[in-house]
């Protein structure tokens, strides 16, 4: 009897141990097929330099001009593999682009529809310069495939897109950056950007951020946490078409340059800047140069104590320094 509850028990340990590594092997070599989780794009970036070439994505046959759409899918069994190139950040064929000749037709050049693909959400390694250059460029679709949680740098991201009139950006995450030096600047048809889903607050510089956009004709800041920025030189420089800023939620106790800030904004004529703390500012050169329009403002909550250059400050604006109530 203790013979037979022996073998019983050495048979099911026997099955047990059988199982465990079956279930083991399974759980520790995934399928070798099965597509990586981690897919990232390349980073991109120019130095614009004078004369540099503006490639796409490490492809230097195809030039960033010649692009008239870009658009972000999530399956890589769509794309046609003999003319698709390798852009993932890994070099590991998990994100894939491709061009097609545009169907637009009123183009006097040869223009081309750029595809970035991956199966499932595509990371950016970094923001820096990476839809900069695309001056031909009216439409980029992100459809939802496109992610910015992790980027640190977004500087000149969308700089000199000269052809896009508006950009769905609601999907963006921008709470780790730090960096949106030129983010737009240049884009100089964008009649409207929605920036209210930003997170701003590890940003330490804004210089140049909306510099050139001259077609915008508003935009709501009232989201913006500017408590670490240190830099907003020329942040709405050449902004013609804007008429009013409400910037009263903005926190300006650790910047140091307001240089230009909202030089040449020709058509400005209310702007708010009741919350401005410029206890820390040294540099105020031509901050409203050319604002014709401003026929009131008032500056006598500014602290000027350690400003060592206010030079032009109010030159050719609508109203003087002293009208103004800035401190002498």
């Amino acid at each position: 009897m203790r013979k037979k509850n022996y073998f019983k028990c050495v048979v099911v340990l026997m099955l047990i141990g059988f199982l465990l590594t079956a279930c083991g092997s399974t759980l520790s070599k995934p399928d070798s097929n099965e597509p990586s989780t981690t897919k990232v794009l390349m980073e991109d970036k120019l130095t614009f330099e004078e004369g540099e070439e503006r490639w796409v994505l490490g492809n230097n046959k195809i030039a960033r001009s010649s692009i008239v759409t870009i658009t972000f899918l999530d399956a890589l069994k769509d794309m046609p593999k003999e003319e698709a190139w390798d852009v993932s950040q890994e070099q590991n064929g998990t994100v894939m682009a491709w061009i097609k000749l545009t169907e637009q037709t009123q183009l006097d050049f040869e223009g081309y529809d750029l595809y970035i693909t991956a199966d499932g959400r595509i990371r950016a390694s970094s923001g820096n310069s990476l839809f900069a250059g695309y001056e031909n460029v009216t439409e980029i679709q992100f459809n939802n495939c496109f992610y910015t949680d992790g980027v640190t740098n977004m500087y000149t991201m969308f700089h000199s897109c000269g052809s896009l009139k508006n950009i769905d950006l609601h999907n963006f995450d921008t709470s780790q950056v730090t960096d949106m030096y030129c983010m737009f600047y240049d884009c100089n048809h964008l009649e409207q950007i929605d920036v209210n889903s930003f997170d701003t607050s590890k940003v330490t510089n804004m210089g140049h951020m909306f510099s050139r956009c001259i077609a915008l004709t508003e935009i709501d800041l009232s989201g913006f946490d500017t408590s670490q920025v240190t830099n907003m030189f020329v942040m709405f420089n050449d902004c013609r078409g804007i008429k009013e800023l409400d910037l009263s939620k903005f926190k300006t106790e650790q910047v140091i340059n307001m240089n230009s800030m909202f030089y040449d904004c020709t058509s400005l004529e209310k702007i708010d800047l009741s919350s401005f703390d410029t206890s820390r500012v040294t540099n105020m050169h031509a901050m409203f140069y050319d604002c014709v329009s401003l026929k009131s403002l008032d500056l006598s909550n500014f602290n000027a104590s350690q400003v060592t250059d206010a030079e032009n400050l109010l030159y050719n604006a609508g109203i003087t320094a002293q009208e103004a109530g800035f401190p002498q």
